[in-house]
């Protein structure tokens, strides 16, 4: 296993933890108080995600790493979700794509429940890690569905930003760029 790859979990999970915590703390200041709470929740999940995938990596023992995967799968499921429901908040679209953020979270529970009964995912031993994730039949609905979650967030991001003037335009161009950053640091850390 990697050491550093465990690290780097390790950090997601604290950075991730501890901005959850920074908007928690400062939220009276907020305009949008839908979005922030999501975006609390999302901090979070990507904490579990992070601290489930490096535990999972550094586990000596299948029953361990199942336990872990299930704890990284939890929070790498509801990931695309959450950020799908953060964009519908920022832009105040929640109450008009209702039904269609219910089929999300609808969907969700089956990615949850495919991956509780191993059909989604399963830890096998690994050459650069101790166990990582092996796909099961039905693991393409995973990678489908989170694309199509986050594909969708962005191109709602990209046309308020498109649509809008001032401090509007100035907070989406910043949204944009963060998530384009953090895409590309992800990718560096899956490389290491």
């Amino acid at each position: 296993m990697t050491y550093t790859f465990f690290i780097n979990c390790l950090i997601i999970t604290i950075l991730s933890l501890g901005f959850g915590l920074f908007v928690a703390v400062n939220r009276k200041k907020a305009e949008q108080m839908a979005s922030v709470y999501t975006w609390i929740v999302f901090c979070f999940v990507v904490a579990v995600w992070s601290l489930g995938l490096g535990m999972m990596t550094a586990s000596s023992e299948v029953l361990s790493a199942r336990k872990w995967l299930m704890v990284h799968q939890t929070g790498a499921i509801l990931t695309p979700t959450l950020f799908l429901q953060f964009s519908f908040n920022l832009s105040l679209l929640s109450k008009k794509r209702f039904l269609m953020l219910l089929a999300c979270y609808l969907f969700t529970a089956f990615l949850l429940a495919l991956t509780y009964t191993d059909n989604l995912v399963y830890p096998s031993p690994n050459g650069q890690f101790n166990f990582y994730t092996t796909a099961r039949p039905y693991y393409n609905l995973y990678p489908t569905y989170f694309f199509f979650c986050v594909g969708y967030a962005f191109a709602i991001f990209i046309r308020e930003f498109v649509g809008s003037r001032g401090h509007r335009r100035v907070q989406m161009k910043y949204l944009l760029l963060a998530q384009f950053g953090h895409r590309f640091t992800l990718e560096a850390l899956d490389h290491d």
